[in-house]
């Protein structure tokens, strides 16, 4: 495969940590390796707090989609608002 300078590509040290995060978390959900049950700690964590509604609204449909049932933990409380209760 030719190198052309014109392309650039993302590699670890080009991502910030918050987005590594959200990679991992994505694969989680859509991994047949990952079992149906499964928790995550300090969802919060490297990530914009705006951010997190959002984020949760997606990982709520992600769920229903993938059938997974997650358990998170934060210490942001606008993580409530990206709950459909």
């Amino acid at each position: 495969m030719g190198s052309n300078p014109d392309v650039q590509f993302l590699d670890q040290h080009s991502a910030n940590e918050g987005f590594l995060f959200l990679l991992f978390y994505f694969t989680l959900f859509v991994s047949d390796y990952t079992p149906k049950f499964f928790a995550i700690d300090s969802l919060d964590q490297a990530l914009n707090p705006r951010f997190c509604i959002k984020q949760l609204k997606t990982f709520t449909q992600m769920a229903k989609d993938y059938d997974k049932q997650v358990i998170f933990t934060t210490h942001n409380p606008s993580i409530l608002d990206g709950l459909d209760l």
